[in-house]
């Protein structure tokens, strides 16, 4: 046996084996996806108020109560913002502007897309100023499929799309800014010029 024969029969066998491994990997993962489904609803029941946990006070925040938010709220207030802020990936694409809105997440769930290799986000919202659709999708389209990590497709946002058109009540887009500049002196137009920056 030659070199090159002993190498091409070592590729192809470790193509074989690797790809029995990803095969297993996504059944092992569908079967755990359905035992975590029970803790997530226990927990959006939770997080939203629905059921209360013994031995847990419902005070209200000191932020909450200085914004003068109502002291009877129910459940985790600013719960997914203030997870999504602690995760050293994710903590780096929320923006200032985008935290008034995610005080209104109340859930998030995680699916995984076949074709092409991916996953989908959707982020489920209270009734809000900002946002008419209740529900936003977000898909990831991984570039290297056998190493599905949320940073390579953060990393790699042309990759990334929403499903789901933002429909913004009218004002409250916060990726738009408003500058709105008086006429200039002597001019006919005495209405403000109004422009939208993206």
């Amino acid at each position: 046996m030659n070199g090159c024969d002993f190498k091409s029969r070592t590729g192809s066998l470790l193509d074989e084996i690797e790809g029995k491994f990803f095969e297993e990997r996504v059944a092992l993962e569908a079967k755990y996806q359905k035992l975590y489904e029970p803790l997530y609803a226990k927990r959006y029941n939770i997080v939203n108020g629905v059921v209360e946990v013994d031995g847990v006070a419902q005070e209200p925040t000191s932020e909450n109560a200085a914004e003068g938010g109502d002291s009877d709220a129910k459940g985790i207030p600013d719960f997914w913002l203030t997870a999504l802020k602690s995760n050293e990936v994710l903590s780096e694409e929320i923006q200032e502007r985008d935290e008034p809105i995610l005080k209104y997440l109340k859930d998030m769930k995680w699916s995984r897309i076949d074709d092409p290799k991916g996953f989908k986000l959707e982020f489920f919202f209270h009734a809000n100023p900002f946002l008419k659709n209740s529900v936003q999708t977000k898909t990831y389209h991984m570039v290297d499929e056998d190493d599905p990590i949320l940073e390579k497709a953060i990393e790699l946002t042309h990759h990334v799309c929403w499903r789901t058109e933002i429909e913004w009540y009218p004002g409250k887009n916060v990726t738009q800014k408003i500058l709105k500049k008086k006429p200039k002196k002597g001019s006919k137009n005495t209405k403000p010029i109004t422009k939208t920056e993206e």
